[in-house]
């Protein structure tokens, strides 16, 4: 009895799997107008309004070797998103403020939002990943 009720379960299990794959995406970010070829380039990709530019659901680094840069993310469930970049320049792993705090390396977030004073709504950055294969472009 216990040995068909595990491969009930594993059944179970790899359907629900197969089923979780069938209904995923990837995402293409073209980044490009990098002023600079050296340092790093980070993506934060948020999945809620309530983690924006709190918890990133999805990140990745790049090296910024070239002027255009492309990060792509696998098995993203469809829903919404939104992004948000910076370019390391100094390659020293954070995002350099001066004593103002105001941001002293180029940043940019998705659907060419730009906050004040902050960075933009949720709202503003957000977009749509779909079943299909998916691309965004950002420009700094």
């Amino acid at each position: 009895m216990r040995i068909v009720l595990s491969i009930i379960v594993l059944l179970s299990l790899a359907f629900n799997f197969a089923k979780a794959q069938a209904n995923t995406s990837t995402l293409t970010v073209k980044i490009s107008d990098l002023k600079m070829q050296k340092g790093t380039v980070y993506v934060g990709l948020y999945d809620t309004a309530d983690h924006w530019m709190k918890k990133r659901a999805f990140s990745a680094m790049v090296k910024a070797d070239q002027d255009e840069v492309t990060v792509t993310f696998e098995n993203l469930p469809e829903g919404m998103y939104a992004i948000s970049i910076y370019h390391d320049k100094n390659d020293n792993g954070k995002f350099d403020t001066n004593f103002l705090g105001i941001p002293s390396e180029p940043y940019a977030f998705s659907a060419g939002a730009k906050g004040r004073f902050g960075p933009p709504s949720w709202e503003q950055a957000a977009f749509k990943v779909t079943k299909s294969d998916n691309s965004h472009e950002i420009n700094f």
